[in-house]
């Protein structure tokens, strides 16, 4: 199902758009990535799920159905941990999930006979708005070490990086 949208970048309502599609098409497992168009927040996932009111597995690394089951792995701070869930589930994927299938040209052909279907996200269903973008800048130092003599180049490296920048001890 391809949903149209004036400006797709916000996450609460493009994740409410999805719940309501999956509930009308009876989905069981929705597969989202941690990375929507533009943004980085792995936040879809996690909208759906509540939307739903369905469990959800996120940084799926590994995958298998096994009799009705989903089997795998997923990323957590200090490693990895297996996992058992049935469906219905929403899970985020992470890179490594699959290795990449190439389509065919025949296979190409073929989808273009497939109907997708169309639908427009609500008017008015925004849940959020941009009210200001900024660039912040800092101003650079402008610190320059001469490099001619290195001993006294090194010297003044590291004073710079104790007692300026304070990076070291």
């Amino acid at each position: 199902v391809h949903i149209r949208a004036e400006d797709p970048g916000d996450v609460l309502a493009t994740g409410n758009a999805i719940a309501a599609i999956c509930q009308q098409e009876q989905a069981d497992i929705v597969f989202v990535g941690g990375q929507q168009g533009a943004l980085d927040t792995h936040a879809l996932g996690p909208v759906i799920a509540e939307r739903l009111n369905w469990p959800q597995v996120t940084w799926v690394t590994a995958l298998e159905w096994d009799a009705g089951t989903l089997k795998g792995q997923h990323d957590v701070d200090d490693g990895q941990e297996n996992f058992e869930v049935e469906p219905p589930v929403v899970l985020t994927t992470q890179q490594g999930l699959n290795e990449p299938r190439y389509p065919t040209v025949p296979n190409i052909r073929r989808s273009h006979l497939k109907e997708v279907k169309e639908t427009d996200s609500a008017p008015g269903s925004q849940a959020s708005s941009v009210l200001e973008q900024v660039l912040e800048t800092r101003p650079r130092m402008g610190s320059m070490v001469d490099g001619k003599d290195p001993q006294n180049a090194a010297e003044k490296l590291v004073c710079f990086l104790r007692d300026e920048a304070k990076v070291i001890a």
